[in-house]
């Protein structure tokens, strides 16, 4: 019964990790689309899109990083 228990677990837990694979990528997404758009901005001399596109890049690439370095500790610690 155990080892039965043991097995479930597992296949949930991959499970899981297939499902939320794309959710967990999302801020680098957007972060990716923000330095489009900002060298969009910078090309067309639009400073205002530029520095929202910049800070929005920031944000997303700073929650990537987190959920990265997160993750991985959570990993580490199991």
């Amino acid at each position: 019964m155990h080892k039965d228990r043991e097995t479930l677990i597992a296949m949930l837990d991959a499970q899981v990790q297939h499902e939320t694979r794309w959710l967990r990528r999302i801020p680098l997404m957007i972060g990716i689309l923000a330095a489009a758009v900002a060298c969009f901005g910078y090309f067309m001399s639009y400073w205002t899109i530029m520095v929202v596109a910049l800070f929005i890049l920031t944000i997303g690439v700073t929650a990537q990083a987190v959920l990265w370095f997160g993750l991985w500790d959570l990993k580490k610690r199991q």
